[in-house]
Parts: structure tokens; sequence; C-alpha cells
């Protein structure tokens, strides 16, 4: 008895890319709120033949929002901190140029969506540091790895400041502070979540666990996190548009 072997067709194949690497895509949002989130997804994007970079920045906003509608909270924020950059009306074209008056170094990736990566970014540096605005909140004194994400339509639509090696002090008061300066901006308590009660003295002590905030609204969601990775102490800002 013989089979005839069917080929699918150029848009079959095609589709099927597309949804194998949205399977995928969907996971990787979700990893993305784990601190090592950002680490795999790295390595993904450099699979050989992977298809990622085919996807388009509007199928990639679509299952943003859909990674969103999990940590997404109700009612419009009172305000959008976001390190000093504007949610939504920030373009890549302002990060660069403050990028360059910074004197930071930033380099462009484009998985659908743009990104600029900026590293070792002085926190002094934000825009509004130096009197205290935008940009007033705690953390390492130098920021790691800072990412900026571009919607379809090249406007701000996430920060994300990472930072490993933190001393366990410094880190317990980035948590705190930010914290406290976020609830006094979003409303006080009622916003925020602080995840199982985790607590810092169980973060240094137990290897892979996280202590974090959130501050959750229709529009807006900001997460603030302290990770025990086996690089040491990281804290994570992540400043998310919901619009």
């Amino acid at each position: 008895m013989s089979a005839t072997l069917r080929v699918p067709s150029r848009s079959a194949r095609r589709a099927l890319g597309v949804a194998g690497v949205l399977v995928v895509a969907t996971l990787a949002i979700g990893l993305l709120h784990t601190p090592l989130g950002r680490p795999l997804l790295g390595h993904l994007a450099w699979l050989a033949g992977c298809p990622a970079a085919r996807v388009t920045a509007a199928e990639v906003d679509r299952l943003r929002q859909t990674g969103l509608a999990s940590v997404r909270g109700t009612g419009r924020a009172p305000a959008r901190p976001a390190l000093g950059f504007a949610l939504d009306r920030t373009v890549s074209g302002d990060v660069e140029a403050w990028a360059v008056r910074a004197g930071v170094s930033c380099t462009t990736r484009t998985r659908g969506l743009v990104s600029l990566h900026c590293t070792d970014v002085p926190r002094g540096a934000l825009p509004g540091a130096a009197d205290g605005g935008g940009a007033g909140h705690a953390g390492p004194e130098t920021i790691e790895d800072l990412a900026f994400t571009f919607g379809p339509s090249g406007q701000l639509v996430s920060v994300d400041a990472f930072s490993r090696g933190v001393p366990v002090q410094a880190a317990a008061e980035a948590l705190a502070s930010t914290t406290s300066r976020l609830g006094a901006l979003l409303g006080g308590s009622s916003s925020v979540q602080p995840e199982g009660g985790v607590t810092l003295a169980e973060v240094e002590r137990t290897p892979m666990l996280t202590a974090r905030r959130r501050f959750r609204f229709a529009d807006y969601v900001a997460i603030v996190s302290v990770s025990h990775l086996a690089s040491g102490i990281a804290v994570r800002e992540q400043y998310l548009s919901g619009g």
C-alpha cells in the first residue's frame, strides 16, 4: 500500500511558521515577567533559522497586549512614571537624542518591534534626575541594561531597567524606596501587590527566588523586583503601557 506525501503550499508553510512563532512568543511574554525571561529570549532570537525576525510589528504588539492581560488592573493610572520618559509619547528619536546628550551607548534590535538597549547607564543621567522629576526612583547607581521598546507606530510602550550584582542592602533600599515613591504617585497601597509576601531575607538565602511589587492599572503596569540569580542579586524595574 502506498501513500502520497502532500507538501504544504508556500502560504500554508508560512502560516504554520507564523503560528509556531506566536506560540513560542506567547510563552516568552510570560517569561518576560520572570528574572530569567530576557536572557532566554535573547538566546531564542539567535537560533539558526528562527523565523521570529519575519513576524510583523503588529503581530508582536498583539502578543504584548495578550501578555499584559494577565497583569493588567482596572481603572486608569493617575500618572504613568517611566524613569523620566513618556509612555506612548516618546519615540525612538527622542531616546537616541537623550543617549547622545548623556553620553550613553545604545544599540537597536528589531524582533517585530524595535527596541533600543543602552548599557551602563548612570541613574543620574535619566531625564529629570537632577530635580527628582520622572527619574525619582532609587536603585543601583548604574543601570546595567536599560531597554526601550517601541510600538508599531514608533511610540514608547515599555522601559525596562535591569542590574545584576547589586549588594543586598542596596537592593532592599531600592525595592522599598521605589515602591514607596510609586505608591505616592499612583495612589498609595491600594494598587500595589506584594506577590506572595516574599521577603528580601528569603531572596538573599534562596537561589532563584524573587520578591516583586506590582502596580496594576488598565493603561499602565509597573513591576519592581529583586531576584537571587546565579550571578548575584538583581534589581529590575519594568514600566509598561497598557494603552
